[in-house]
């Protein structure tokens, strides 16, 4: 299975394609699809396919909607801040 596809001229990942894109764990994928940072997928036969460019989107809003100099303690939100950063630097 190919863990990167692209459609349409949009980049869709696998759950493992996020995990390598973001750095990320596989928990913290199924964390982000718990707290709605995922979108639906698209489905090809059984494999799930998630639109990073809808992802990076939702990182970045969710990273802006903390104040700077404000002291989150929730992992979540540091984890959606690294990948949000590491999104960035490509």
């Amino acid at each position: 299975m190919r863990h990167t596809i692209e459609l349409l001229h949009k980049v869709f990942d696998s759950r493992k394609g996020l995990c390598e894109h973001f750095g990320i764990s596989t928990m913290t994928v199924s964390r982000w699809k718990k707290i709605g940072v995922l979108p639906e997928p698209i489905r090809i036969g059984r494999a799930a396919y998630y639109d990073r460019a809808a992802i990076e989107a939702k990182l970045f809003e969710n990273a802006s909607a903390v104040t700077p100099g404000t002291t989150v303690f929730t992992s979540e939100v540091d984890e959606i801040a690294v990948a949000a950063e590491s999104a960035g630097a490509d």
